[in-house]
Parts: structure tokens; C-alpha cells; sequence
């Protein structure tokens, strides 16, 4: 529809969802920061942890161990259906643990369903990886076509209610000034 379109969708849901990463991680951060390894972690803790950084967010969090399998998850029905694989993400293994990046968005499928997955690594205090957070994105209901087709309805009325305004403050003032003219004719 837009020609400046396509190049603005990327880079707002690249935006949107590494914010989303990012505060889940920093949400998650606190409980992880003076564990040495993932076993350490008290469940009932983590539980209420992930369930308050999940509400928060509104998504779903799964933590991997440093290895790459599954050991708590805010939705394990995935899992225990065996929807989804126990085991990371290849490529998001890799771009965590070996990369050492700050974040990995991955596009994977659900059966015949794409979305987002959205990595992260969860260091303790000496740096060390305690944990993988993986997190969904499935904000379907943000649509950015409609987005911009309603900037751009908003914009072209702005103008044509300035363009009435114009015209009528011209006829006024134009008949003010010949007024007395005419009068005088």
C-alpha cells in the first residue's frame, strides 16, 4: 500500500520484540544472580518468579539448562503433548552459549503455525549461564498495515478539515473586503 511500508515493519518488530526479551531477562535476572547451577534454583521461587514475569509480559517462559533442555516451563502442557521438542533451538543454542549473544529471535513453527522465538541467557554474578530463556511472540493482534493505513486516514483528515477551515475564512474575509465596494456600486 506504502512504498516507505515495508521497510518500517521489520524494524519495529525487531524493536518490539528484543524490548520483550530484554525485560523478561531483566525480570528474571534477580533470581538467578548468586546460583552457580540451575539446580540450585528453589522451584517454588522460580515458579512464582517466571508466573510474575509472565503476567507481566503476557507471555509464556520456558528456561532451558546451559545444555539445552527444557526444566521449567510456564506452559508444560507443550511439552508433556510433545508439541514442541525438550531440547533447544539448534541455531539459538549456538547463538547463546557460543556466540555470547544478548538475545537470538529465531522464526520456528507449531505445526503449521509460525511465530517468534525469543532467547536469552540468564548469567549468575560471575557471568556464567545458568539458564536459557525462551519466550514466544505471538502478538498477532498488533497489525502493522492497519497501523499504518489508520496513521495515514488521520493525517488526510487533519488536512482536509484544515482545507474547509482555509476556505471558509477566505470567503469571509473576501466578503468583508468587497463589501463596500459592492455598496458603493
Amino acid at each position: 500500500i506504502f512504498p516507505w511500508f515495508p521497510r518500517l515493519m521489520p524494524t519495529n518488530k525487531q524493536k518490539m520484540m528484543s524490548d520483550k526479551v530484554n525485560a523478561l531477562q531483566a525480570m528474571l535476572a534477580g533470581g538467578f544472580r548468586f546460583v552457580d547451577d540451575f539446580h540450585q534454583i528453589n522451584t517454588s521461587e522460580l515458579t512464582q518468579l517466571m508466573e510474575n514475569a509472565g503476567n507481566m509480559a503476557k507471555a509464556d517462559i520456558t528456561l532451558y539448562s546451559p545444555r539445552g533442555k527444557a526444566f521449567r516451563s510456564t506452559a508444560p502442557d507443550v511439552f508433556d503433548r510433545l508439541l514442541l521438542s525438550d531440547r533447544i533451538n539448534e541455531d539459538a543454542f549456538e547463538a547463546i552459549v557460543y556466540k555470547h549473544r544478548r538475545y537470538f529471535i529465531n522464526k520456528e513453527m507449531l505445526g503449521s503455525k509460525k511465530y517468534y522465538a525469543l532467547y536469552a541467557p540468564l548469567m549468575n554474578e560471575k557471568g556464567d549461564i545458568v539458564a536459557i530463556l525462551c519466550s514466544p511472540y505471538t502478538d498477532e493482534n498488533y497489525d502493522f498495515e492497519m497501523e499504518a493505513v489508520m496513521h495515514s486516514i488521520t493525517v488526510i483528515s487533519v488536512f482536509l478539515i484544515l482545507l474547509l477551515l482555509a476556505r471558509f475564512m477566505a470567503v469571509t474575509v473576501v466578503d468583508k473586503m468587497l463589501k463596500p465596494i459592492v455598496t458603493i456600486g
